[in-house]
């Protein structure tokens, strides 16, 4: 079953699409100014306890772009989603379902730019400590 997008679906369609976006540029542009070796993994305290090479951040870019699509393509078919009832609104249950796919879309674009984000400036900094939550 087709479900046609309203306002908000096209709204959080397109945040997924501004945060991959702004992923690859932030990546594209900072990979350059970056040591050989960054931190890529952190403790509870955001000390670093793991190295990777700078192209990890490309790693990331493209599992991104991977988890994108997929869920563009989950989001094609609503009706296979899992629900309570099949009984009654089927078309508003695949609503609710196609929502909460581009919700979570644009939630894990967002995630995986913060990331980005910590380990550009981990590795400058040598720590993750300075993000709001890890302080």
């Amino acid at each position: 079953m087709k479900i046609k997008k309203d306002s908000t679906d096209k709204f959080l369609e397109v945040c997924a699409l501004v945060f991959l976006f702004a992923n690859i540029v932030i990546v594209a542009v900072s990979i350059s100014g970056l040591p050989e070796t960054i931190p890529c993994h952190f403790d509870f305290k955001g000390e670093p306890n793991q190295y990777g090479s700078k192209s990890l951040l490309w790693v990331t870019v493209g599992v991104s772009i991977m988890i994108y699509m997929l869920m563009g393509i989950i989001s094609m078919f609503p009706d296979s989603f899992n629900y309570p009832s099949q009984k009654e609104d089927k078309e508003g249950q695949y609503k609710l379902g196609l929502k909460l796919m581009l919700s979570l879309k644009a939630g894990i674009m967002l995630l995986f730019t913060i990331i980005t984000l910590i380990m550009i400036r981990s590795a400058h900094t040598g720590t993750a400590k300075g993000s709001s939550w890890l302080d």
